[in-house]
């Protein structure tokens, strides 16, 4: 326009001079009008139009929103050699990374690629995303049509997010570019703002309608901006929503705006570090008698809300007994015992370990004993717990609670116990659950402390000190330990036919074991209320509820059990894991009424006690595996425990004969059945030689008898 200006001021010079010259300014004036002429309409044709069209969505995960920039010259024989496209949004809809924009340019552009980029800027806002392309040469001629130039597809978090986007005004959605007239000449820069955009655009982009609520089915994966995961849609900002169970749990990789949220029972939800979920309105985790819903916060947002506690009511004095533990940081509570409830807080260093509390507060990472008269759903209300908590120096009082130390699960989903960073220092290696049966169910490393469950450890001394880390949180929707199913382990559990108690017990092994008590393997025995049948092993003068051996071999390992009768009721022995045992038979023998029953046949026994019987009544005897070189011997075991010699064999036995070492014989059987036993009295301690004919060998052992 500058050009076009001076053209004009010469030629009103020349005009005025004209009188004085005409013949010579005549010619001159011929000359700049045309110059004059070329120059405007040459930067009138010089103009290229940009345009967004054909937006769109595309299904994936995550989902993509994709669209369409398009180009077109006023004039033919305009030809672009670079370019750069800037696309601005005023919300954090997509993913600021470079791995989450793909540019793809049209075949007519396709030698625009050479040091084509994409550069996702997420500082500040709004947010862009630039991509450029340029070419040596005389770059690529533009029609006077719309034509396609790239084509963009951006991951989107959620479809709720394209409804706030914005792109007019401010100078959203901008060009720059270089461009030739005619493919020969200098480039010339234009910076061109893009007001035009097509119809499709605005119909695709703004046509999602948030839902007043929707539920998690998890049906196609973990991420949220999947339509597929969600009975009526992704939620958006204003949405209700309901996380169930479903084939995927739900883990939020980005960050979430919704109304109401409720983790219903068996639900799983899981922030993702960096990210952050924001709940405007109420947020829930329920809870039922078949277990509570799960939350694990690894982001940055402090979530406030309401966690539930189902509890059973007590019907006996047996049951109804649980360890409770708070999920938030102070708060409040519906834990208060009215009349008939109980509500104890726990001291070690007292006689009377047990504090009735008539207005009771919780203490986050302290357990809790509670027993109401009426089934309801408690719970906790507050900013839900999500930091480590770290106890030092437990009172440790030999004559009080010998350290044993009542503590709680603070968050709002189950842990592992001692798996992560507990740091455990002087502090045994087990921990111990109030279960449904009035006792105590004992936990090895490994094992899963519910949510809001309290649990029990020991210390071994004065100084002392454990963590309850955030890494140990996992999910498990259940309010109840599940069982291990490592090889080689063996869970029995005593339960009373007249009432609801129970007990258990644990035998397995380890390479590391050793026949003596190893603190760190074996777990000690901890009696649960009164009138509660007791099981356990017996371990030089430890009982102990896992009794670890070293593994079994070509051995036989006889492990005494110990029984004390709640009441005088009938009971029942059951037997599970006896499949992980490489061994030619498990036998439980009764010394009360001298039978013995192959727990491989029959896994379950029933027997009747009294207050009055012999403690070490159970006697669980492991015979190992015939091996391929032993095809010689008798199929089967001969050894000894205490004064008895036994034979358990899978052959048919035809006869056993017992010696002295000088040749004596002490006893003779023929044909016995099952396992066989017999008992010396007396001053018998030495050797004895052990003689079996079976159906198919002969065979004779020496043994020990003490």
């Amino acid at each position: 326009m500058i050009l076009y200006y001076l053209c004009n001021l010469l030629i009103l010079t020349l005009l005025i001079s004209y009188k004085m010259n005409k013949k010579i300014n005549l010619i001159l004036l011929i000359l700049l009008l045309g110059l004059s002429s070329f120059s405007v309409n040459s930067f009138a044709a010089e103009t290229l139009y940009f345009r967004y069209s054909d937006a769109t969505m595309v299904a994936g995960n995550p989902m993509k929103f994709q669209y369409n920039v398009q180009i077109k010259a006023s004039v033919t024989n305009t030809w672009i050699t670079s370019f750069t496209v800037r696309s601005y949004f005023n919300s954090t809809t997509f993913v600021g990374t470079s791995s989450s924009i793909s540019i793809a340019l049209a075949s007519a552009f396709s030698t625009l690629s050479t040091g084509f980029t994409t550069n996702p800027v997420v500082a500040g806002s709004p947010k862009y995303y630039t991509s450029s392309g340029a070419v040596n040469g005389s770059g690529v001629e533009v029609s006077t049509s719309w034509v396609t130039l790239l084509t963009v597809t951006m991951d989107v978090l959620s479809p709720c997010d394209l409804a706030g986007l914005s792109f007019d005004g401010a100078g959203y959605m901008t060009t720059r570019n270089k461009y030739k007239v005619g493919g020969t000449g200098a480039n010339n820069n234009y910076i061109i703002n893009v007001s035009d955009v097509d119809a499709n655009w605005t119909s695709h982009v703004l046509g999602y309608t948030a839902p007043t609520s929707t539920t998690w089915n998890g049906s196609v994966s973990s991420n949220w901006g999947s339509t597929g995961n969600w009975t009526n849609g992704v939620p958006c900002s204003t949405s209700n929503v309901t996380v169930g169970s479903g084939s995927y749990p739900l883990i939020i990789d980005q960050d979430v705006t919704c109304n109401n949220l409720t983790i219903a029972v068996g639900g799983q939800l899981t922030v993702n570090t960096t990210r952050a979920l924001t709940v405007n309105g109420s947020f829930l985790i329920n809870s039922d008698a078949s277990g509570t819903g799960s939350f694990i916060n690894n982001g940055t947002s402090s979530i406030t809300g309401t966690v539930e506690r189902n509890i059973t009511a007590y019907s006996t004095a047996y049951d109804g007994w649980r360890f409770v533990s708070s999920p938030v940081n102070g708060g409040t509570h519906t834990f208060a015992p009215g009349a008939g409830d109980d509500f104890f807080s726990y001291d070690e260093s007292l006689w009377l370990c047990w504090q009735y509390q008539a207005s009771p507060s919780f203490t986050n990472g302290k357990g809790y004993l509670t027993a109401y008269a009426a089934t309801a759903v408690k719970s906790f209300t507050g900013t839900l717990n999500n930091a480590n908590v770290t106890f030092t120096n437990q009172s440790f009082t030999p004559a009080q609670q010998n350290g044993f130390q009542l503590l709680g699960n603070p968050f709002s989903s189950a842990i592992t116990w001692n798996v992560g960073s507990w740091g455990l220092s002087n502090v045994n290696s087990f921990a111990y659950l109030l279960n449904g049966g009035g006792s105590y169910t004992t936990l090895s490393s490994g094992g899963i402390i519910p949510a809001m469950q309290g649990f029990l450890i020991q210390v071994s001394n004065a100084t002392n000190s454990l963590t309850i880390p955030t890494n140990a949180r996992t999910h498990s929707a259940t309010n109840i330990l599940n069982k291990s199913t490592e090889t080689e382990r063996l869970f029995i559990k005593a339960s009373s036919i007249g009432n609801s108690t129970y007990v258990e017990s644990i035998i397995h092994t380890d390479i590391n074991a050793t026949n003596g008590f190893d603190s760190d393997l074996d777990a000690n025995f901890l009696a649960g209320l009164s009138g509660v049948p007791q099981l356990y092993s017996q371990v030089t003068n430890n009982k102990v509820s896992i009794n670890t051996v070293p593994t079994i071999g070509s051995s036989v390992v006889s492990i005494p059990m110990g029984f004390v009768a709640g009441d005088a009721t009938n009971y029942q022995l059951t037997f599970d894991g006896i499949n992980t045992f490489n061994c030619s038979s498990i036998t439980l023998e009764d010394l009360k009424t001298n039978t013995t029953q192959n727990l491989m046949q029959n896994s379950v026994y029933n027997f009747t006690s009294t207050s009055g019987d012999n403690v070490n009544r159970f006697i669980i005897h492991f015979n190992s595996a015939v091996g391929v070189g032993e095809v010689n011997k008798v199929s089967g075991s001969i050894y000894s425990y205490g004064n008895d010699i036994y034979v358990n064999s899978s052959e048919t036995v035809k006869q056993i004969s017992i010696y002295n070492t000088i040749g004596q014989l002490i006893y003779t059987v023929n044909n016995p059945i099952g396992l066989f036993k017999y008992s010396l009295n007396g001053n018998t301690t030495g050797y004895y030689i052990v003689k079996v004919i079976t159906d198919k060998n002969v065979n004779s052992e020496k043994v020990f008898v003490k």
